[in-house]
């Protein structure tokens, strides 16, 4: 199908929103049936724009991310949650390391052995914000996921998928319950102090996704109303997305006929980064004082 109207005129932005794109074009071919005198006190501000949501369909087929800013693996790298390890003292490299550390003394002043219960449980939390440098929404609002995948260096044992609704800046928590528990045995006369290590990596990483547009066959109905009288006094069906969308302005691509209809079908292109803190992994280290 060919297109006989001029694609609406905007400027390029780093973030535009598709329904108010549409709403121009649709304005744009209702201006085409006035009369010069008609145009002359026509005011955009004077009318509202409807179409169906429900039938616009959105759907993300590409997602690919980019560290920037490599994790600090300082320290060991893949523990078990359950794992004690014994030492005469921390490694400076676990004193080091960026986080926080708790300490269980067990005093042993008997002339025996004493083994005694163990048992560590911490609820933490991953705090993560993914901001859109280039992006799109429609009527106000993003729908794409992204996601940081598992990775034994973060202390990360599987993916995790956030749902972007903002383009701004969208702050996800993440709750995590670490726990552990071990005998501990304290020779006579000794003591030894349990100490929890818990760390912390900062997170940078930067992400592009596609989502693709989709219309039903029909196309998609847009309608203009008067504010005042609240009488429909145009409508129009948009059945090529091509003659909507201008790829020199948005980001946007045309869909290729082996994958979809480049009429129906088009994608838009969001990039981004994620960063935060992901609360890792905990270690757990034995110091020894007096005894054998």
């Amino acid at each position: 199908m060919c297109c006989c109207f001029k694609l609406p005129r905007y400027q390029r932005k780093d973030i535009v929103d598709l329904k108010d794109i549409m709403f121009d074009f649709t304005w744009n071919r209702f201006k085409k049936n006035l009369t010069s005198a008609q145009k002359l006190f026509l005011r955009k501000g004077q009318f509202e724009f409807f179409l169906p949501e429900s039938s616009i369909v959105f759907t993300q087929v590409k997602y690919t991310q980019e560290d920037k800013q490599a994790a600090d693996v300082t320290g060991v790298n893949s523990l078990d949650k359950t794992h004690v390890s014994k030492v005469d003292e921390p490694s400076s490299a676990d004193e080091n390391r960026s986080g926080a550390s708790l300490e269980t003394v067990f005093d042993n002043d008997t002339k025996e052995k004493q083994t005694y219960k163990f048992r560590f449980e911490k609820t933490r939390k991953t705090v993560v914000t993914v901001s859109c440098l280039k992006s799109f929404t429609f009527g106000g609002k993003a729908n794409f996921s992204v996601g940081i995948p598992r990775n034994v260096n973060l202390g990360l044992d599987s993916d995790l998928h956030f749902q972007v609704t903002q383009t701004d800046g969208q702050t996800f928590e993440e709750t995590t319950l670490m726990e552990a528990t071990s005998d501990i045995t304290v020779s006579p006369h000794s003591k030894c102090t349990v100490v929890v290590y818990l760390d912390e990596r900062p997170f940078h990483q930067e992400f592009t996704t596609v989502t693709r547009m989709s219309l039903p066959k029909e196309g998609v109905s847009v309608f203009i109303r008067r504010k005042s009288d609240k009488e429909t006094v145009f409508g129009t069906k948009v059945e090529n997305l091509q003659c909507v969308f201008d790829p020199t302005k948005i980001r946007c691509h045309l869909v290729d006929k082996s994958e979809g209809d480049p009429e129906l079908q088009m994608d838009f292109e969001t990039t981004g980064v994620i960063q935060g803190v992901i609360a890792c992994k905990h270690k757990i280290l034995l110091k020894s004082d007096g005894g054998n």
